[in-house]
């Protein structure tokens, strides 16, 4: 059985952040936009400073990667299908949305769905979503997540031989900088994937997993750049390697975490500081207001 939950801004799409203001769309209209405007225009600087830059294990950049619609990039609709599709091929699937497009951008959610069908080519829809009621922020999205793990394993009445939590995640284009969730310090993948694990019964045979997409570094001049990255191919490695690793009805054990909850390793290192608890609203017009 596994459990999928898929954010969309910064995974579906790529967002930049702003720190102190509302992130915005990384699009082919952006873009454009921002070509034609003055040097000096911080809004311009951070989105043509995003689309120039060279994505780790791509032979692209972001400003490629993002094409599609304004709202959804054409080639992470693909790779989340295709998460989807190997997650299905290896057992029972629930797909759970967790991103603010559940309450905010409905429509939105439908066009989405209706995307993934046509590259499966079979209807497709969410099968759950995580509560509405969320607390504002990083450690507010995680512990809904965590409690949606909690009830389900509470109320489910299958026996499952194993059970795989796989999170697609840029917790509102943020860093894992020491945050905190319960009490519990989010400093790197295997953090989260360790307090998910306890959301989970002790003896049920589960494993966790963090994608956590999120991209930052610093320009020339000194302008940090902060992005919900999508799923860029080393993401979507690393779900599909996690889902192949996880296959099979031994006991699991994996690079996040093991079944009984204790850290296995990982090679995500910590992350640098950042934040911006903002998520990135996405309306019908994505278009950014310079």
């Amino acid at each position: 059985m596994t459990l999928l939950f898929v954010d969309i801004d910064g995974v579906l799409n790529v967002g930049v952040g702003d720190k102190g203001n509302a992130p915005f769309s990384l699009n082919t209209d952006n873009i454009a936009i921002a070509a034609t405007k003055p040097a000096k225009s911080r809004c311009a600087q951070l989105l043509l400073g995003v689309a120039c830059k060279q994505v780790d294990h791509e032979n692209t950049t972001y400003g490629e990667l993002c094409k599609g619609s304004p709202q959804l990039a054409d080639i992470y609709v693909k790779r989340l299908a295709e998460i989807i599709a190997a997650a299905k091929s290896q057992g029972q699937l629930m797909c759970v949305l967790s991103s603010t497009w559940r309450t905010h951008n409905v429509k939105g959610v439908r066009v989405l769905e209706q995307k993934v069908s046509k590259v499966l080519g079979q209807r497709w829809t969410f099968d759950e979503e995580t509560d509405t009621q969320e607390f504002r922020g990083r450690g507010g999205r995680l512990e809904n997540i965590g409690n949606f793990l909690s009830d389900w394993s509470e109320t489910t009445t299958a026996d499952f031989a194993n059970v795989r939590a796989l999170v697609l995640e840029d917790f509102h284009i943020t860093p894992l900088d020491g945050w905190s969730c319960h009490e519990k310090d989010m400093t790197c993948a295997r953090d989260v994937d360790a307090w998910l694990r306890t959301c989970l019964p002790p003896k049920m045979n589960a494993a966790t997993c963090l994608i956590h997409t999120y991209d930052e570094w610093m320009t020339a001049s000194g302008l940090l750049l902060q992005v919900g990255s999508g799923l860029t191919m080393k993401h979507f490695h690393k779900a599909m390697a996690f889902l192949n690793n996880t296959a099979g009805n031994g006991q699991l054990a994996i690079a996040g975490v093991k079944a009984d909850g204790s850290p296995h390793g990982s090679d995500e290192s910590t992350e640098s500081d950042g934040s911006n608890d903002g998520s990135l609203e996405q309306s019908e017009d994505s278009t950014v207001d310079f």
